[in-house]
């Protein structure tokens, strides 16, 4: 496949060189040598051996070299001196100045800027020039008010802002499973965030930074299609026609947002071949009206293209759409082949010659292997939807052709689907551990519903704006398809088997599935000049084969994915709050809190939905509920949507407390049990492990009182063999005191969960001896105005030489244990 294909051929060597670069323990100082020396000697090799292989040693060789070196330009050890990660300013008071690059509208009444840094002040040390950009979130009312006319706001981009705060790194991944953020910002050029307080200095003013072509004619185009859009539409029927016309999804309420995603219908709002094609064919059909050459026509397209790469915000999907289609153009003025996997790996050089790290990202990654597969079924399936006769039989007059034609379109979009899913499937399972199947079927209604409406939405911007008559009817065709896109999107997303958890170590069977459909396609492709060459042609020769291949990879998946007998504890980094993921050997999984819900921050969405689907936990046995304090139960509401509960677990009847609470409706809306549970309860007959609650005894629930809620938190004793886990909620000194005189030594535990994020009020200095943990966890944010953990409970548990892991330092810290030795995993 390669051999008759030298743009997909440098492409695949581009790429290792670019992984290879950033993979860790690779020096760019130090393999550079190495890497010459070996050109030079293929060099030579080629030259004198003339050999075939040689040739393409060396062609890897060199290819590999310029990946390897084009990465590590973007590496940290070669980044400038006047780089923001090489300044000493983070976690500082700063004053800069900069000018803006991008600005980002969100349903929150948030908006985001990008700002390209001139200088930087930090004390009193002053940087100009500065490289690496940074991200500033403003609300509307401080930043102007969004626009519904799609007008300029009183900013945007290449206007100068003059600001103050606190800079930070942006937030890497904190815990297995969640979307790493600072790895995306930093691919994209963006190195920090500033923490403004309310009376942070904030000044904007109307300047001309920036790139001339996007200044006066990309920003203006934009705003123009913007404001025709909202002539007609209004609300979220606005927001998803800025989204797949003009790649704006900012503005889409989140629950909309995830009901695409649990669907696996989100890439109709990602601006993509689907766009770039109605472009095409639009202003083909207008050029060709007037006397212009083909080339001629070609070369204004390859214009437009551009232009509209840009003013879509040149994303990775709309970027290899649109350079895809620029070189197939290129091919046809040129009178070159036009083989459309050729084009492909040349459009894959060069978006990674543009931005190399855009390999690893989660985007680029779908767009390309979605074209993959569909390339790959349509090849080998292709001939055999239109050559389809098998109804002629029934079917003899006029009305067989046009069924056949519609058959073969109904049959090509599933073909369609169903590749654009087998491409991306272990991307999918990697970066979001979750596999939507009912995406393929959801397909064939929805993708030709967007096309329809990104085709009349066009029609919209060009003739409606002209005749607001036709523009008004076609405004009503367009909502009534989105009315119809949200609702069967909203209803879906609840179906089981729509979409279904993928743990990491179940990629491997994805992995597994994928191969045996590629062979067995190979193998038995209803196209005979695409089958695979076999030397005996046989149906049962074939099967042989492919049974042996699945025996093969199915070994290996068992093999791969093996038990290993451990039990699992994982301290999730929440905040400012408690959450616990405990796995036993036998499958039985319980969670210990749900962290907080402040300020449209869910840590269940955040933080514990991405760690379940990561550790492939799709059932929870129980959920404990160690007191009704919203930075113990914000997140639980989320969780109890997503995940199956058995049964959730409390000290204290949250019911009093919370009656009218997103957590108490979605106990009550997903019918999970509850019970209540106290000192001397057993919970869990599994083998070789129990929990149990040590404290609080509630005799009557009637008599507690809300604002002595920490100590009433559940105190968990948790056994596995020989080794011991011990959960202590928010409870105070006075409750450890009562603790140590009922329990004394029995509460000798490995691991600690610090009470109350390690308060000054918690933490008593005999508890402490007695627990005398070998590892202590304290769950306390990074920013907490509290001062948590305090200086007096860090001293305490030094003194027991416990080894500390503070979530706000540390990030998540996990523990395995086989019944006697424990293991920390990071």
């Amino acid at each position: 496949m390669l051999n008759n294909r030298p743009g997909l051929r440098i492409a695949v060597y581009f790429a290792i060189g670019i992984f290879a670069a950033s993979y860790p323990g690779f020096s760019f100082y130090r393999t550079i040598g190495l890497l010459a020396f070996i050109v030079v000697l293929f060099l030579g090799l080629s030259y004198f051996a003339k050999s075939s292989t040689a040739s393409h040693a060396f062609l890897f060789l060199l290819v590999f070299t310029a990946g390897y070196g084009r990465m590590s330009v973007n590496s940290y050890e070669l980044l400038p001196q006047s780089h923001l990660l090489n300044l000493d300013v983070f976690d500082t008071e700063v004053m800069l100045s900069g000018w803006i690059k991008d600005r980002r509208d969100y349903s929150s009444g948030n908006s985001t800027i990008t700002v390209a840094i001139l200088s930087l002040q930090s004390g009193n040390r002053r940087y100009a020039p500065v490289e690496g950009d940074i991200n500033i979130s403003l609300p509307f009312s401080s930043a102007g008010d969004r626009s519904d006319d799609g007008g300029k706001d009183s900013y945007s981009y290449g206007d100068e802002v003059t600001v103050s705060g606190t800079l930070v790194r942006p937030p890497a991944r904190r815990n297995p499973g969640e979307f790493d953020y600072r790895s995306y910002l930093e691919r994209n050029g963006i190195y920090g965030q500033l923490r403004r307080s309310s009376d942070s200095l904030l000044e904007i003013k109307e300047s001309n930074y920036g790139n001339l072509l996007v200044r006066e004619v990309v920003v203006p185009v934009r705003d123009a299609l913007s404001s025709t859009l909202s002539n007609f539409h209004s609300g979220q029927y606005l927001e998803f026609m800025r989204a797949i016309l003009l790649g704006q999804r900012s503005g889409m309420e989140p629950e909309i947002m995830e009901d695409f995603k649990d669907t696996g219908t989100l890439h109709i709002l990602a601006v993509s071949g689907l766009h770039i094609g109605f472009v095409a064919v639009l202003l083909f059909g207008i050029l060709r009206v007037f006397p212009f050459s083909r080339p001629v026509v070609l070369s204004m397209m390859i214009i437009a293209i551009f232009l509209y790469i840009f003013v879509t915000g040149a994303k990775p999907p709309v970027m290899r759409a649109g350079i895809y289609l620029i070189v197939y153009c290129f091919g046809i003025i040129t009178q070159r082949l036009r083989d459309p996997l050729n084009i492909l790996g040349i459009t894959v050089v060069i978006l990674l010659l543009i931005n190399p790290a855009d390999l690893f990202d989660a985007g680029f990654q779908l767009s390309v292997f979605s074209i993959l597969g569909i390339m790959f079924l349509t090849n080998y399936f292709r001939s055999g939807l239109d050559n389809y006769t098998g109804l002629k039989n029934y079917m003899r007059n006029k009305w067989d052709d046009i069924f056949r034609r519609n058959l073969f379109r109904v049959g090509f979009l599933l073909i369609v689907s169903i590749g654009a899913f087998l491409g991306t499937s272990v991307v999918m399972a990697y970066h979001f551990h979750r596999l939507m199947p009912g995406g393929i079927v959801l397909s064939l209604i929805i993708v030709p519903a967007a096309s329809i409406i990104v085709g009349l939405g066009f029609i919209e911007i060009i003739i409606g704006s002209i005749i607001p008559v036709v523009g008004n009817a076609i405004k009503t065709s367009i909502e009534l398809l989105i009315n119809g896109i949200f609702w069967l999107n909203r209803n879906a997303a609840d179906i089981p088997g729509v979409n279904f958890t993928v743990g990491q170590d179940e990629i491997i069977w994805v992995v597994i599935s994928i191969t045996l459909v590629i062979v067995s396609v190979t193998v038995f492709s209803p196209d005979k000049r695409n089958r695979i060459k076999i030397n005996s042609s046989g149906t049962r020769h074939r099967l042989k084969i492919i049974s042996g291949f699945a025996v093969i990879l199915v070994i290996w998946g068992m093999w791969w994915t093996k038990t290993d007998g451990l039990m699992r504890v994982q301290f999730l980094d929440v905040g400012q709050g408690d959450a616990a993921v405990v796995s036993f050997p036998d499958g039985t999984n319980y969670l210990i809190d749900g962290g907080d819900n402040r300020d449209g921050w869910d840590s269940g969405k955040r933080h514990i939905i991405p760690f379940l689907r990561w550790a492939g936990i799709r059932q929870l046995d129980g959920v404990f509920l160690s007191h009704p304090n919203r930075d113990h139960y914000g997140g639980l509401a989320s969780v109890f949507e997503s995940v199956s509960v058995d049964t959730l677990y409390e000290s204290m009847d949250s019911r009093l407390f919370l009656k009218d609470n997103p957590f108490t409706l979605s106990v009550g809306n997903q019918h999970i049990p509850r019970k209540l549970v106290g000192s001397g309860d057993i919970i869990g007959t599994g083998k070789n492990w129990q929990i149990y609650v040590l404290s609080p005894y509630i005799e009557d629930q009637s008599t507690v009182n809300y604002e002595d809620a920490n100590d009433y938190s559940m105190v968990l004793l948790i056994k596995y063999g020989e080794s011991t886990f011990l959960f202590t909620g928010d409870i105070s000194a006075e409750q450890e005191v009562i603790l140590l005189k009922q329990y004394g030594s029995l509460l000798d535990s490995d691991v600690l969960k610090v009470s109350h994020h390690g308060s000054k009020f918690s933490s008593d200095d005999d508890f402490i001896q007695a627990v005398s943990p070998d590892y202590a966890v304290i769950t306390s944010g990074r920013f907490n105005s509290y001062g948590h953990p305090t200086p007096q409970t860090l001293n305490r548990l030094e003194a027991v030489r416990s080894q500390i892991f503070r979530m706000g330092r540390d990030g998540s810290v996990g523990f395995e244990s086989d019944g006697n030795k424990i293991t920390v995993k990071r």
